[in-house]
């Protein structure tokens, strides 16, 4: 009886050393597969950020070669993600410049649900204003309004100067197509107060000379157009002459 009690202590002893081995085996192989596939999740996303840098180098002179490496990039990386939000917006205004509205809103549209499921405050005041500024090229101002008004509140509270003056001045458009002139302008200044761009601060006051001549104010319109003048961008400055004539 003794013997057959050491026998069975010593078998139940090896079975449960068996369990534990191959307990300690799986656990290797999940650990090894998670490795692998962080690994491969590392690569993925490192050539989908090489993928969205060489598409920015070359997206003013080749724009369907940077459309095609963009949506190359968003199929190597995750949805939701930092970068996937970036892609995005990026394709959404490379797609704006083309004139191609429908589309460029579709691909902002996707930006800020993405911003909205991650919880990330990075892009979303971007995201929002993206998006009311294809509603203004859309000719539906009231609407971009909405949007670009959110974005303006997100950027306040972030203290982010750059995308304060960004929305202020796409207010001033929305307004300025409602013919809310005095809350144009009032967008228009203080974009100008918070911007370090100078494109877009002679670009600013153009538009401005533009809603005072729109409003009768002739000595007002006179002095901003004056200023368009000084602009770096020919664009503006044709602009600006073309209101002094």
């Amino acid at each position: 009886e003794i013997s057959c009690s050491l026998v069975g202590s010593e078998m139940c002893i090896r079975d449960r050393y068996q369990a534990v081995a191959l307990m300690n085996s799986r656990i290797c192989y999940i650990v090894i597969l998670l490795c692998f596939f962080a690994c491969h999740s590392d690569r993925y996303q490192e050539k989908a950020t090489r993928l969205y840098e060489y598409g920015i180098e070359i997206e003013s002179f080749q724009p369907d070669s940077a459309a095609y490496l963009y949506r190359r990039a968003l199929s190597l990386t995750s949805p939701n993600s930092d970068l996937s939000v970036a892609l995005h917006l990026r394709l959404g205004n490379l797609l704006r410049t083309h004139n191609l509205y429908n589309r460029a809103l579709e691909e902002h549209t996707i930006a800020l649900k993405e911003c909205m499921a991650n919880d990330s405050m990075k892009y979303t005041a971007r995201a929002l204003r993206e998006v009311g500024k294809d509603y203004l090229y859309q000719n539906h101002p009231d609407s971009a309004l909405q949007y670009i008004q959110k974005a303006l509140t997100l950027s306040e509270a972030a203290a982010d100067t750059a995308e304060m003056a960004a929305a202020h001045n796409n207010l001033s458009v929305a307004y300025s197509e409602l013919n809310d002139l005095g809350h144009a302008i009032r967008h228009a200044y203080r974009a100008i107060g918070l911007s370090t761009d100078s494109i877009l601060i002679y670009r600013t006051y153009s538009a401005i000379g533009k809603m005072y001549l729109l409003s009768g104010q002739y000595d007002s319109a006179f002095h901003y157009s004056r200023q368009g003048t000084l602009s770096p961008n020919l664009y503006t400055q044709a602009n600006s002459y073309k209101q002094l004539c």
